[in-house]
């Protein structure tokens, strides 16, 4: 070797969000599971303790007549809700550095314990300024793959989905799409 070092993992996880979040898109009928308030996705460094140590998109994931899109750019410290709960979950479990949120009803619940994860159903009023799921997790310990807010007078009922990695939620929201 000429002491020539190959590219940080961290130096790669922009684009490994861009490609998840084009491979996300490009789902058959995946708009139907994006919410009023629109989806994001992303992706933190292990250990993560900031929002800093996160990627995600600058805007949204919405769903359209002509299908969905992307919205913004890929950025470290886009997202504070989401990155909240990875680095939460990461607390309980180091190697979970993803999430993504999607709409939230019993039929997402059932398709999502249908392809084998633990769904939890959170209270719809958790303590705490932030996201209802990252203090659900803090006050409870309880470690799940995907978390349902019920939603509260003006907050749009959400599920959020938590991985090793953004591939992982891209193959989960394939499977689901498919069941009947």
């Amino acid at each position: 070797m000429n002491g020539v070092r190959g590219p940080d993992v961290e130096d790669q996880m922009p684009a490994a969000l861009e490609t998840a979040v084009q491979r996300l898109t490009g789902i058959d009928r995946i708009g139907d599971y994006i919410p009023q308030v629109g989806s994001n996705l992303i992706y933190a460094k292990a250990d993560s303790s900031t929002i800093e140590d996160a990627v995600a998109l600058t805007g949204r994931i919405i769903a359209t007549i002509r299908g969905p899109i992307a919205c913004g750019e890929v950025a470290y410290g886009a997202s504070s809700h989401l990155a909240s709960v990875v680095i939460e979950a990461q607390k309980l479990d180091g190697e979970i550095r993803a999430g993504l949120n999607i709409r939230a009803d019993d039929d997402v619940a059932r398709r999502l314990k249908e392809v084998g994860l633990t769904v939890v159903t959170i209270p719809s009023k958790v303590k705490g300024e932030g996201c209802p799921v990252t203090h659900y997790i803090r006050r409870t310990g309880e470690l799940a793959d995907a978390y349902v807010h019920p939603g509260d007078f003006g907050v749009e009922p959400t599920t959020t989905i938590i991985a090793r990695h953004p591939d992982r939620l891209v193959e989960i929201m394939a499977e689901i799409v498919k069941l009947e």
